[in-house]
């Protein structure tokens, strides 16, 4: 260890989901490739979160649940802490892997920026039945602007943010690296049932953005035609007010089923089974659900809108609909049941200089 360079991973507020998985796959690929040149210190909520890595010579896995006890944690953490534990520890690259640009003493500082709802741009009756939610896009607007001018780069995963992030924070230091997700799954063995109903899911926690009522509107449609369906959204109405307003709307339409949020292995097992895959959403950074879906090869209704023709990329098994007609929506999920959908090809996406793919390419460019 004493002869080799120190790079730390930095991500205390990753603990589910899609952003979890970044930097679990980050560090398992990162070592993969460079523990015979450099030793890994992960600065993490929890060391659980990363078994593989727990007995590995080459990593250091560093634990601060309490970050994630108040915002007020999170800064004090990011801006003072860190600064000290850098001193102490003496990186040659700090990578953090969770949107804030912490106050390190590193001689390289990258910051990976993952969340969008900054450069979301909400309606009127979403800031009425949300205004957590608005004065939260404010404050993170304000937690990616601090320090951020200090990194060497700034990456995210999209060209579309690249743009955001240029025009909002006024640098031209950002690279777009796609995640490079590794999908565990096994599916059961099991007999298909024939007589199952056609299943539409859309899986998503339930934010303003996520857009489930034009899924709900376009179900309703879909069920004066008397056509046998059912919806899964991974909602109950409990977790917000924005869910409780489509619990109380759509309830009373028997196709729109509200299962609630599935652990990961449950959602790939739902997905796995599902006709077809619903993704409206109005608002997204890549969309992991996507990518799953193209990985159990589904068909896929997605929202017209950049990020989801950058995730798909080549994909040929999507139809794209405007992000609010709910009418359209309706008409594919019938064409979908029928087995006639009228698949399209993403648009061509330019991804221009400094495009990484994958962690490797990425890391082959950050670590020289």
């Amino acid at each position: 260890m004493i002869d080799k360079k120190i790079v730390v991973f930095s991500g205390v507020n990753l603990t589910v989901a899609g952003p979890l998985s970044i930097i679990q796959d980050a560090a398992e690929r990162f070592v993969e490739l460079y523990s015979n040149k450099f030793h890994l210190v992960l600065i993490v909520h929890s060391k659980l979160l990363f078994n593989n890595l727990l007995e590995n010579p080459n990593v250091t896995i560093n634990e601060y649940p309490w970050v994630k006890k108040s915002y007020f944690f999170r800064c004090y953490f990011e801006w003072v802490y860190c600064w000290f534990l850098s001193k102490k520890i003496k990186p040659f690259l700090w990578l953090a892997l969770h949107d804030m640009t912490p106050n390190v003493s590193a001689n390289k500082r990258i910051v990976y920026c993952h969340n969008a709802t900054p450069f979301y741009k909400i309606s009127k009756e979403e800031f009425q039945s949300e205004k957590k939610f608005f004065l939260f896009t404010l404050f993170y607007k304000y937690l990616y602007r601090v320090n951020i001018r200090k990194n060497d780069f700034v990456i995210v995963q999209q060209n579309w943010m690249k743009k955001e992030f240029e025009n909002v924070f006024k640098i031209k230091n950002v690279l777009v690296a796609q995640p490079d997700f590794k999908i565990k799954y096994t599916p059961l063995e099991k007999e298909k049932n024939p007589n199952q109903v056609f299943t539409f899911f859309y899986p998503s926690f339930p934010r303003p953005f996520k857009n489930f009522e034009t899924a709900c509107e376009a179900a309703k449609l879909l069920k004066i035609k008397n056509i046998n369906f059912q919806l899964l959204i991974t909602l109950t109405g409990n977790e917000n007010k924005y869910a409780s307003m489509l619990k109380e709307k759509y309830d009373s339409i028997e196709q729109v089923k509200f299962i609630g949020l599935q652990n990961r292995n449950t959602t790939l097992e739902i997905m796995n089974n599902a006709n077809c895959i619903l993704f409206p959403s109005k608002l997204e950074s890549w969309g992991l659900p996507l990518t799953e879906a193209k990985f159990f090869n589904k068909n896929i209704l997605v929202a017209d809108l950049n990020y989801a023709h950058e995730t798909l990329a080549d994909y040929k098994q999507a139809c794209f609909f405007p992000v609010n007609d709910a009418k359209k929506l309706s008409e594919l999920m019938e064409n979908a049941i029928n087995q006639n959908l009228p698949f399209s090809v993403p648009s061509v996406i330019n991804n221009g200089d400094h495009f990484f793919a994958n962690w490797s390419s990425l890391f082959q460019f950050i670590c020289n």
